[in-house]
């Protein structure tokens, strides 16, 4: 079903389609009291499937009410439009600087991000997956359409709609452990982005999110799907050396090996220029200080030490009368 911009759903306007997928749509809407603008997610689907995704739509609106990471986007308000019997959930609106949404698949083809903004971008979602998984949650479809950029080029991770929750407390919780709970899961997520372990029918995993980003970061810097073989690292010649060694741990075969995410900070050379020629000027500035302070000093020490020579007669006049 495609609603048209200006409709209501619940408590809010319609502006413009934003994005679709399997189980719904996204619209950037306004809350009609609020008037504040947001992304609203509704359910769509229909088919012999529907029942069982509504559950999972559901699932996902309160997963991410629960979870509260600025890489994450947040969850603020899930209802039924009882016109329609559909269900939506209202989240944060992500949107680039021209107001737009900006995918990373987007951001990779139009701005060509050099390697310290890949590696910013790395930072973010490493923050935003640690946290995810301290929570007891799997996304099982990190891929670049699914990463938003903010207006201030911040990474942040979004559409859980396929996510797994292997915490039993979080499940109970949620109530959604008919849909989560197979040992062996279906394959779920993108080609190309999927862990050799989920392939051979093993449940996901935060090894397996790890995976996951790890071909999104080689995508990045090479504009080409990540192939598992001996040739595939030879690519990376041309790029800071430290990628290899994360990309290597990222896309192991085992999954054992993949976690911790590692830290990954690079800076560019403009960037590092920048600064050297900061601190330079900063410790010119310091030497001039220093030095105009010396420079008091010793005129004070040298004026201080020189011997004074007293009048006596200007502070003690000679009495008038005794020398008369």
């Amino acid at each position: 079903m495609r609603l048209a911009p200006g409709e209501t759903v619940g408590s809010y306007r319609l502006i413009r389609l934003i994005g679709q997928g399997g189980m719904g749509e996204v619209y950037e809407a306004e809350h009609t009291g609020l008037r504040k603008r947001m992304a609203l997610k509704v359910f769509t689907a229909d088919g012999a499937k529907a029942d069982f995704l509504r559950k999972r739509f559901l699932a996902e609106g309160r997963i991410l009410a629960r979870l509260d990471h600025p890489r994450l986007v947040k969850v603020h308000d899930l209802g039924l439009d009882e016109r329609r019997d559909m269900p939506y959930f209202a989240m944060d609106l992500v949107a680039g600087a021209d107001g737009s949404p900006w995918t990373l698949e987007r951001w990779r083809l139009e701005r060509k991000p050099d390697e310290s903004a890949i590696a910013a971008v790395y930072d973010d979602m490493r923050k935003g997956l640690e946290y995810l998984h301290a929570q007891g949650v799997v996304h099982r479809d990190i891929k670049l359409e699914n990463v938003l950029i903010d207006s201030m080029g911040r990474a942040v991770l979004s559409d859980f709609g396929v996510s797994r929750i292997f915490d039993e407390g979080l499940r109970r919780d949620l109530s959604v452990t008919v849909t989560f709970a197979a040992d062996k899961a279906p394959i779920m997520g993108s080609f190309g982005y999927l862990a050799p372990e989920l392939k051979d029918g093993e449940p996901a995993t935060p090894a397996s999110d790890a995976y996951a980003l790890g071909v999104l970061v080689f995508r990045l810097l090479t504009g080409v799907w990540y192939e598992n073989d001996s040739a595939a690292m030879d690519l990376l010649a041309g790029f800071d050396e430290r990628w290899t060694a994360l990309l290597t741990q990222l896309l192991a075969e085992d999954p054992s090996k993949r976690l911790p995410l590692p830290v990954f900070v690079l800076r560019s050379p403009v960037v590092g220029r920048n600064l050297r020629a900061r601190r330079n000027r900063l410790k010119t500035q310091i030497a001039i200080v220093l030095g105009l302070i010396a420079v008091v000093l010793g005129v004070c020490l040298y004026f201080g030490s020189r011997p004074r020579h007293y009048d006596f007669d200007e502070f003690f006049p000679p009495d008038e009368e005794v020398l008369q």
